[in-house]
Formats: structure tokens, sequence, C-alpha cells
């Protein structure tokens, strides 16, 4: 069998054997044509196939967008998310404030306790003298301008009418008037030397001079009769500054003293937004140094403040500002010795906080203990 080509023809011819036959020539499909259209099929077949793939990578190019409603309620979704995280936010940032005001007014309270303690546990104090320097002391004597003696302790109740020279304690509170000499010499090393407005106290430790003890004001008179010897007896006795301070609350609710000097009043604020000031004094009428009894200043006698070895103080502090979440409705109520709710103003709903210590006069105790 052999094959002949013609242009545009193929021809097959097979010659039998055997035989005389001519050959016969079987026309058959042209195999360049087959080929071509083959090859145009699965180029058809591979533009189809590349337009599905180009169309699969582009998404964009098919997406037709978010509906209304499918944007409304993102944004629904959304709004609330935000006001949850909002909500959360300021619930956090109040209880925050509640806690920093109940902190504030416990440290409040707690700080101007231990000033007072620190300040009154040292009433009576007078370097090496061991007695009182007055039996008595009235009214008008923590408020004398000269530099006299008087009693280590005085009080004012609640009601009472305010010494000659203090202003504007705060109604419904208690007031403290103390007496001691500096725990620093004058012009020793590191103490304030002499001030001319100023009252000092010198003790005579020689026996042989006069005088138990001396208070001058530190002007050029006075130090001329601070001359009192010390216990060789012949250098001069060391002279200490009288401090005279009467503890109040003022009416902007700050803790306070008034410092009375011979060259003129100083007021000094201590510890804010104290509202409230209660004291009992402890009064030793058996000569032991232990408390007896317990009194409030109206019921102390003059004759009674030399025996005075203590004070129980009671106090209230608040925060600065006031709570926004106090329940409606909330009443509040103090009992604090003779008092209970004056002073305080319950209307406003601040973070309070009572605090209460027995400070001992530590001077006067001994002295009456021996």
């Amino acid at each position: 069998m052999r094959f002949e080509t013609k242009r545009g023809q193929s021809w097959r011819t097979a010659r039998p054997l055997r035989t005389s036959t001519p050959w016969l020539a079987v026309p058959t499909s042209d195999p360049v044509g087959d080929m071509g259209a083959l090859s145009s099929q699965r180029e058809g077949k591979t533009m189809t196939h590349l337009r599905a793939h180009r169309a699969a990578a582009s998404p964009a190019r098919t997406q037709a967008g978010l509906t209304l409603v499918e944007l409304m309620v993102a944004l629904t979704i959304g709004l609330i998310m935000i006001g949850a995280i909002g909500t959360l936010f300021i619930g956090s940032s109040g209880a925050r404030r509640e806690v920093q005001s109940s902190a504030d007014a416990f440290e409040n309270a707690r700080y101007a306790m231990d000033l007072l303690t620190r300040e009154l546990s040292q009433a009576g104090f007078y370097g090496t003298w061991t007695k009182d320097l007055s039996t008595t002391s009235t009214l008008g004597a923590p408020c004398a301008a000269a530099a006299v003696g008087g009693g280590h302790v005085y009080g004012w109740n609640q009601g009472q009418a305010d010494a000659t020279c203090l202003a504007g304690r705060k109604a419904g509170t208690d007031a403290i008037f103390v007496q001691r000499a500096s725990t620093c010499e004058a012009g020793a090393g590191g103490c304030t030397a002499v001030l001319s407005t100023r009252a000092y106290l010198q003790v005579a430790e020689c026996i042989d001079d006069g005088d138990a003890y001396r208070l001058k004001q530190g002007n050029a008179a006075g130090i001329a009769q601070l001359t009192l010897r010390a216990k060789n007896c012949t250098s001069t006795a060391p002279a200490r500054e009288l401090i005279r301070r009467v503890y109040y609350v003022n009416q902007n609710d700050v803790l306070s003293y008034l410092e009375i000097r011979p060259g003129g009043n100083v007021t000094v604020p201590l510890v804010e937004n104290i509202e409230q000031i209660q004291l009992a004094y402890a009064v030793d009428t058996s000569g032991d140094g232990s408390p007896d009894r317990f009194e409030p200043a109206s019921a102390v006698t003059a004759a009674e403040w030399a025996d005075v070895v203590g004070v129980r103080v009671w106090l209230v502090a608040r925060s600065e500002t006031e709570s926004d979440r106090r329940p409606s409705g909330l009443t509040q109520s103090f009992e604090l010795d003779d008092m209970a709710t004056d002073g305080l103003d319950l209307t406003k709903a601040y973070r309070r906080s009572v605090s209460s210590s027995y400070i001992s006069f530590v001077s006067p105790t001994l002295r009456k203990a021996k």
C-alpha cells in the first residue's frame, strides 16, 4: 500500500496481491487540513478558558456592591459596639473617681490625725522645767499678747464663745489651745536665733538663781533679762521659744492653727476638707497620771485644766467633690462624743471618713506619775 498526495487531496491506492486488477485510488481527508481544524478548535477552547480564568481572578469586575439594607445593618452594628465600649469606659472612669474620692477622704483624716498627734502630744513641755507655768487657765489667757504663761491646755466646746483672738471657727466644731516650749534651743546649731517678735522661756538650772524661770519677749529689753544660769552656775541657761497655738477648723473646712505671738498672731492652714473636729479632755483627778474621766471643754472647770493629761479627738474628713453615685434618699448620721450632726452639711453627697484617737500629753502625764 502506498500514498500519493496531490495538491488539496490525498489518494490512497492499493494493489491487491496476485491480481492483475489495476490499482484503486481511494480518496481520504486532508491531514494538513485536519491538523489546521484541530488547531483552531484548541485555540478556541484555550481563549474560552483564559477568559473564564480572568473573570474568576477579577471578582471586582463582577461585584455589584452593598445594598442599602446591608449598609444600614453594618452601621447599626458599629454604633452598638461603639456605644457599648463608651458605656464601659464611662463606668470604669466613674468607679475610679469614686475610689479616688474615698481614698482622698481617708488620707486627709489620717494625715490630720497624725499631725495633731505630733503637735498635741508635746503640750506642757518646758525643757527642764517640771511643773506647769501656771496652775489655772482662763478664757482670756491663751490670747494674751504679752509673753505670759498660763496652763498647757485649754479648750472651747461647740456653742461656746470663741477666744478674743480667734475668728472664723466653723459653727458646731471644737477648738483647743496648747502651750509648750520649742524642742530647739534658740541660737543653737540648726535652730532659729532669737527673734524680737517671739516669746522665750528660760529655765534656771543653777540652784542659786532666785527665779525658777523667766518668760520674756525676744526684743532687746527682754533679752537683757534672760540671765538665768546653767547647771555649772557660770554659763547662761538656754532659752527656748514659747509656742502657743489654737487648733480649729475654719469655715472653709480647713484644719488650721492660730499661732499667738507678741509681734502679731499668724494663721497657718494645715489640712483641707476637714468638716468636723470634736474633743473630750482626759481629767486626772487622782493625781496618778491616768485619766479618770473624759469631759467636753464646757464641763472642765478652771482649776481642772492643769489636771488634763490628754485629749480624745474625733475628725470627719470629706472628699474634694461630691459623689455622683449616691443612692437617692440615703441619709448619713455621725455620733462623735457630744456631737451628733452639727457642722456637717449632710445634703451634699461627699465621701467621708471618720477618724478617732486618744492623744496623751507626755510631759504633764510624767509629772503627775512621779
